[in-house]
């Protein structure tokens, strides 16, 4: 049985040492029905949840007014919060990289190998560098090896743009290759990166004519197009000739965000997000609070950089948000 909510704990006085009673809820994770008080060790104590994370950062502990869980505030310099990122970044509801569960993320973050997720697409390239390479280790052989490192090549996510500095931002987003379409061919280069499988997923952003046709001849069979926003007056007069038969063909799902239904058409890219496919984080160029609305608004009617997008996130109840 898992005790995580400290209402709950409080509620039935559960302690270190007792002796309870569970019964199956739900399909799997059983329940804590109640303690056997007469099998209560002398001299226990009411449990009282930690407010000092046991990391070697030390970093408190802290629950929102109004929410059940205690969590860390050392965020990701925390490295047990790191390796909880590691482990949902290649779990089956995320990357699903097969052949890298939790024991061998683990290992590779003890090991210095793997600290973020864009170390794992790097194992391959500096394993012929390593005193001691995967292959090496105990319970790995080299087949075990060559079939975790094709896993994890089958999980690329590719950034294509024309300006350098918004491939740049496609990094620090999560992008593990870049393509520039005005240096390299993109159906060549996502060919090589692919091994020939193209792509799984396009989410274009505009909808323009030039780049909605780059896309037949990236993506595989039965793949899914998303495009987000509206064109800009440059593009939006005038028809968008999008080559059809080209995706009919290919039994391309082509979905377009300006549409009947929004919530929709931006939920696969979401779930990217949500499933830390995506980091959004280095697009967001302010964090305030709620109380600091009218703020935000100004913000945005200013005239921003030009080589910049202004990504404004308010936060509703930590009391850890930076202040912009």
């Amino acid at each position: 049985a898992t005790l995580h909510n400290a209402d709950e704990i409080e509620r039935k006085d559960i302690r270190a040492g007792d002796t309870v009673i569970i019964q199956r809820a739900g399909d799997v994770i059983p329940q804590v029905v109640e303690v056997v008080l007469n099998n209560r060790p002398e001299g226990s104590a009411p449990y009282k949840f930690p407010t000092i994370c046991p990391c070697d950062l030390k970093t408190p502990a802290f629950r929102e007014p109004g929410e059940a869980v205690t969590r860390c505030t050392g965020e990701l310099a925390c490295p047990y919060q790191q390796v909880e990122r590691l482990r949902h970044f290649v779990s089956r509801n995320a990357f699903d990289i097969e052949g890298l569960g939790e024991k061998q993320v683990q290992a590779f973050f003890e090991l210095d190998w793997v600290k973020t997720p864009p170390d794992i697409f790097d194992l391959q390239e500096k394993n012929a560098d390593r005193e001691v390479p995967l292959e090496a280790l105990d319970g790995w052989g080299e087949k075990s090896a060559t079939n975790l490192f094709a896993a994890i090549e089958a999980r690329r996510i590719i950034a294509l743009d024309k300006l350098d500095y918004r491939l740049e931002v496609g990094r620090r987003m999560g992008a593990t290759h870049v393509i520039n379409p005005a240096q390299q061919d993109p159906a060549t280069a996502v060919a090589q990166i692919t091994g020939g499988a193209m792509a799984d997923l396009v989410i274009e952003a505009v909808g323009i004519t030039d780049t909605l046709n780059l896309v037949p001849s990236l993506c595989r069979r039965n793949a899914q197009v998303i495009c987000f926003g509206v064109p800009d007056k440059e593009h939006h007069e005038g028809l968008c000739n999008i080559r059809v038969l080209d995706m009919l063909r290919q039994e391309l799902r082509l979905t377009f965000s300006v549409g009947p239904d929004p919530d929709r058409d931006y939920r696969p890219a979401l779930d990217w997000i949500m499933q830390d496919r995506i980091d959004v984080a280095p697009i967001v160029s302010h964090i305030l609070p709620f109380d600091q609305i009218q703020q935000a608004f100004v913000m945005a009617f200013d005239e921003p950089e030009p080589h910049q997008a202004l990504k404004i996130v308010l936060n509703l109840s930590s009391p850890f948000a930076n202040k912009g």
